[in-house]
């Protein structure tokens, strides 16, 4: 639990040393001024919050609301991973401290994840906790691997309409995990009628407060909205308790408290069969495919907390951090997790914007459980779920649907499916199907763009001029253009200067283009051919006779010039 603190303490000091280093001019101005500067590079305040980022009792307040609101979604987690309620807390825990401290987006959460619990279900319940140790210590170190090779600058090649529907399809999954909080247990029957009314009418108290709070004229301005809701929704519930029994955390789940409540160093993890091929082939694949889905949910919650905050966040500093929170988590047989959007954008809707808040949501999480259980355990849930019901509503893209009318019917499929199989699998799965379904698109219209235009210059020679970008989508069509029965001039000239030579597809497509010319009795020059397509011509062409394709240098010193009729015949090949 301290690591985290004091290796980012030892970071933010070097960082300030080198940077007044570094600015010592700057320094000297400062001091000579009519005022003493405060360096805010080196303030306690600055250390965990930076410049802009908010107001430090906002961040605080905001940091403790989204603290009680991870409580049970880390308690339900962990019933879906098949664990003890203790096992999800203490992976938020880690993977908060980790995250807020060592990550690269300040005002993120970072918790035990219901897309993660999912992932490490089955492992859980086929192998048992060991193994799951075991896999989410993996998953730590792939995230890492992932972090050291930059592999986080991909997430840039995500687009819009995939964004659009992962939130969209987020916002739907988050609304409906809180429909567990009805039911007396998980997969159980609902509550008592008279409870579910009283729920109801908490939920609704909540979510009016959540919204009306921030617009108050004075108490707006200091009290977030979140924590408005929360305190309102906790007196209304007790208000009418006499009538509507509330359901509080204990009613969800018993928590131990005190020092017993605290994890234990667990690895190696007791009862693993080590030699037992078909558990690692398991806890391979779990540990693959949940550092996917870590990853992709976080990078993802960056770059829409970028958005929102206007402010720059580290894909790759996210890595390490996530990676290092897994280890720690593996270390004490928990079951990780990953960043959560919904909590996210509590945090910075409150006024969550830097390192401090995020802090303050994992210490208060361990804190909750360590010393404070029995004040903890009599917080209706129903409070919660009201807020993260807001969360919902503020997730999903409204303005979406009106794109879908006026957007091409690619992008707006790619929004549908996105949402689905983010509803019905799990995000990584739908951000993968997505992008594939983009990238289809994409090669289909690049490929309609592709133009080969063919005229003759001089008598006996026909030009072919590529224009645009020849790769495996206009490969094909590219060969079938140029058919040597149609052409009637003796000499062939294929100028690439206006187009571009992409992959492996084009160079092939070339090269069984001149080979069936130069089959068929032409002489054929090139124009601007990359030196890589002319290589691999030269060591894969297969017609009979042919020889390395010689370039039209008068042509290339002066592509706009017709002279076919000058350019030089190919060589022929020289007997040996």
């Amino acid at each position: 639990l301290l690591i985290p603190c004091v290796v980012f303490l030892v970071r933010k000091g070097v960082s300030a040393r080198s940077t007044g280093t570094a600015s010592e001019d700057a320094d000297m101005v400062r001091r000579q001024g009519s005022f003493r500067a405060i360096d805010q590079g080196t303030s306690v305040r600055a250390l965990f919050m930076g410049q802009g980022s908010g107001d430090t009792v906002r961040e605080v307040l905001s940091g403790a609301v989204v603290s009680l609101g991870c409580l049970p979604e880390a308690i339900s987690f962990s019933m879906i991973a098949g664990m003890s309620p203790l096992n999800g807390i203490w992976a938020g825990v880690f993977l908060g401290l980790y995250s807020s401290l060592l990550g690269g987006r300040p005002g993120m959460i970072s918790c035990s994840s219901g897309a993660t619990a999912v992932v490490l279900a089955p492992l859980v319940r086929s192998h048992g906790i060991g193994p799951m140790s075991i896999s989410v210590l993996l998953v730590g170190l792939l995230q890492l691997l992932a972090g050291k090779n930059r592999l986080s600058r991909f997430i840039a090649l995500v687009p819009h309409p995939v964004m659009l529907g992962f939130v969209n399809g987020l916002a739907v999954v988050i609304a409906r995990s809180q429909l567990e909080q009805f039911r007396t247990e998980q997969d159980g029957p609902f509550v008592e009628p008279v409870v579910m009314q009283g729920m109801l009418l908490t939920i609704a108290v909540s979510m009016v407060t959540a919204v009306g709070a921030p617009k108050l004229p004075v108490v707006g301005k200091f009290l977030p909205g979140p924590l408005a809701a929360m305190v309102c929704a906790i007196a209304f519930s007790y208000a009418i308790s006499p009538w509507f029994p509330p359901r509080t955390l204990a009613d969800v789940t018993i928590l131990p408290s005190g020092l017993e409540s605290l994890p234990s160093w667990s690895f190696p993890p007791a009862g693993v069969d080590w030699g037992d091929i078909d558990m690692w082939a398991a806890v391979i694949t779990t540990a693959c495919r949940m550092a996917l889905v870590g990853l992709v949910e976080s990078l993802l919650t960056v770059k829409l907390l970028d958005q929102i905050t206007g402010t720059p966040g580290s894909t790759r500093r996210e890595c390490f951090g996530q990676g290092l929170g897994n280890i720690v988590a593996g270390l004490f047989g928990t079951q990780g997790g990953c960043a959560l959007i919904g909590q996210s954008l509590i945090n910075v809707s409150g006024g969550g914007q830097g390192r401090l808040s995020s802090f303050i949501m994992a210490a208060g999480l361990a804190v909750s459980v360590v010393f404070a259980t029995p004040l903890v355990s009599h917080i209706p849930v129903a409070a919660l779920v009201g807020l993260m019901f807001i969360v919902s509503i503020n997730t999903f893209a409204w303005g979406s649907l009106g794109l879908l009318s006026i957007i091409s019917w690619t992008d707006a499929l790619v929004i549908l499916v996105v949402t689905g199989v983010t509803i019905a699998v799990d995000l990584a799965t739908a951000v993968v199907i997505g992008l594939f379904i983009s990238a289809l698109a994409f090669a289909w219209s690049a490929a309609k763009e592709v133009k080969l235009v063919d005229e003759r210059e001089g008598a006996h020679a026909r030009v072919f001029r590529l224009q645009g970008p020849l790769f495996f989508g206009s490969a094909m069509s590219f060969q079938s253009r140029i058919r040597p029965e149609r052409i009637a001039e003796p000499r062939v000239v294929l100028d690439f200067a206006g187009g571009k030579v992409l992959d492996h597809s084009a160079m092939e497509a070339i090269t069984k283009t001149i080979d069936k010319l130069r089959t068929a009795g032409k002489t054929v020059n090139v124009r601007a051919l990359p030196p890589e397509a002319t290589a691999y011509f030269r060591s894969t062409s297969t017609a009979p006779g042919s020889s390395p394709i010689k370039a039209d240098a008068q042509a290339e010193a002066a592509p706009e010039a017709p002279a076919a009729e000058h350019l030089p015949a190919c060589e022929r090949p020289r007997p040996r």
